[in-house]
């Protein structure tokens, strides 16, 4: 009895993992420039193309699941948006799935390494190099809002319970705050130069791209005011920004913004 009851676990896992595993997604790497791994996990629409191109940043992840990118397989947004027509590819930033670390709190190397994975997509015969847009969450809207002070190409940026301000989210944060802590541990303490790495705000004459902002009313991660501090100066600097408040704390689900999203791409297409 206890070796069947064994056999016939075994043989509901396996059922039930093929049941779930969704085989038109592909786990790929790219080499930075830098020489870094960076894994990303992609999926196409059914047909020959050309596509327009949505590209997804996670958010910060615990130990032990550091998954990285595959967030987007298991919350099925990559299998959402490939079938309303978008070439979907979800990038792990470094320290979190299977791309190379150390983590740097939206740094360089988490800009670089999302960068890198959308010049690889521009080269491809299948994507509208005109049409690429950029999805970040909470850490991913950090990194998400820093690339579009840099990628003048890209059609769209749509980011969610962001912070555009870092050197002043640093400051109120209290000492013994996870969010301190994770940003001495990754870069070091206080310093000009790392914070504008970090904070879109200081870059905003140089975003050319539209922004679409969402972020919770009662977020106590990522300030509210901070987020219509930046949709203003990014209005006042001649470029475009929505902002639209959610009723929520930080953690937005995805199915919660899909509209939006698809409204706001849409308009750009």
């Amino acid at each position: 009895m206890k070796w069947a009851s064994i056999l016939l676990f075994l043989i509901s896992t396996i059922i039930g993992f093929y049941a779930h595993a969704d085989t038109s997604v592909a786990r790929d790497r790219i080499t930075t420039s830098s020489n870094d791994r960076v894994e990303y996990l992609w999926s196409q629409p059914e047909g020959k193309g050309p596509w327009p191109v949505l590209v997804l940043i996670h958010p910060h992840q615990e130990w032990p699941n550091k998954i990285g990118a595959e967030i987007f397989v298991r919350n099925n947004s990559l299998s959402y948006w490939t079938q309303k027509g978008f070439v979907t590819v979800a990038v792990s930033q470094p320290g979190y799935g299977e791309s190379q670390g150390p983590a740097d709190y939206c740094g360089p190397k988490s800009q670089m390494a999302v960068m890198s994975v959308i010049e690889h997509f521009r080269q491809l015969p299948f994507t509208l190099k005109n049409k690429f847009f950029l999805y970040g969450g909470s850490r991913g809207a950090v990194v998400a809002s820093m690339i579009a002070t840099k990628d003048p190409l890209l059609a769209g940026v749509i980011l969610k319970s962001g912070v555009y301000d870092l050197s002043s989210a640093y400051k109120s944060y209290p000492w013994y705050s996870l969010i301190k802590l994770s940003i001495i541990w990754e870069i070091g303490f206080f310093d000009d130069v790392k914070m504008n790495e970090r904070s879109a705000v200081n870059y905003t004459s140089q975003i050319r791209a539209p922004l679409l902002i969402i972020h919770g009313s009662a977020d106590d991660r990522a300030s509210i005011s901070d987020a219509e501090f930046f949709t203003n100066k990014v209005r006042s600097s001649g470029g475009s920004a929505d902002l639209k408040i959610i009723n929520s704390e930080h953690i937005i689900p995805m199915e919660k913004i899909q509209t939006d999203m698809e409204s706001f791409m849409r308009r750009y297409l």
